[in-house]
């Protein structure tokens, strides 16, 4: 099937449960909501350019916004006649999407090298290459997701962040948290710290590829282009390519004073140093 295909075959959503249907049951509308979800992070998107949400007429878009709200706002103290649903039902879910979104990129890399020559550097470049693509369509979900579900991420997410709870965060570093850890093996939290395996197959064909470009003096820059394609990923991710493997830069951690110490630190910054004449002239005083 062709992208165009895919594109008039794309069905709108149907119509969510109404707010009086949402504040009596919210049950329904969390699963009409799921399938919204399963929708933006199909499998199928990966094969493909465009993702499907970016197909949403406006009013399929607002209706799932409009549902994403009220779904937050009746189920917020959690306790209803379903059971717990609250924000953290939906997030769940969410997170589980992107999950197997990224397991499916991860076979998709992989297929790259079927059908490609043994000779270097055919394989690092078609692997590179799937690489860059899927993080392109990847960004773009992410961005769609991060407004479709900005509610969430308003106030239930930040409330959770804010309190410090583990495993929970903002959208764009839950999707950027998966993708490390899916895709390059890289697990939260990573600062500071080595990388895991390097034997993951993007992190093998960047060392494969950068060591073929400087062993080959004929070497075309479309290579040297897409190396550093992938090379910015990983800065966007928090991470560098040093010596054939991914690291973690330092983070020089803020200083955090207490109140205390600011009140301290102000007032010896206010104090003038006292010079030897003026210390001579206070003793003839006394």
């Amino acid at each position: 099937m062709s992208q165009n295909d895919g594109a008039s075959s794309f069905q709108q959503p149907s119509k969510p449960p109404s707010r009086k249907e949402t504040r009596d049951d919210p049950a329904p509308t969390l699963a009409w909501i799921e399938d919204r979800i399963a929708e933006i992070c199909s499998v199928r998107q990966i094969h493909h350019q465009h993702v499907n949400i970016a197909k949403y007429t406006l009013s399929a878009y607002m209706d799932t916004y409009t549902a994403i709200h009220e779904f937050c706002t009746f189920t917020k103290h959690g306790r209803t006649a379903s059971g717990e649903l609250n924000g953290e039902s939906l997030y769940k879910r969410l997170e589980a999407a992107i999950k197997a979104y990224c397991q499916g990129v991860v076979a998709v890399i992989s297929a790259s090298q079927s059908g490609e020559s043994i000779d270097v550097p055919s394989v690092p470049v078609a692997v590179l290459s799937a690489y860059s693509r899927q993080r392109d369509i990847f960004s773009q979900i992410c961005k769609k997701v991060e407004h479709m579900f900005s509610f969430l991420d308003r106030h239930w997410i930040k409330r959770e962040v804010d309190e410090n709870k583990h495993e929970v965060y903002e959208l764009r570093r839950l999707h950027d948290l998966i993708w490390v850890k899916e895709i390059l093996g890289v697990t939260w939290p990573y600062q500071g710290t080595p990388v895991p395996p390097t034997n993951f197959l993007v992190v093998e064909s960047m060392r494969e590829l950068q060591q073929y470009g400087e062993n080959d003096t004929n070497s075309t820059g479309s290579n040297e282009d897409l190396v550093q394609s992938v090379l910015d990923t990983f800065s966007s991710l928090g991470l560098e390519f040093v010596d054939g493997g991914l690291t973690v830069p330092k983070v020089v951690e803020p200083v955090v004073e207490t109140p205390v110490e600011k009140t301290i630190k102000g007032a010896r910054s206010k104090l003038r140093p006292v010079s030897e004449e003026e210390t001579a002239h206070a003793r003839t005083q006394n």
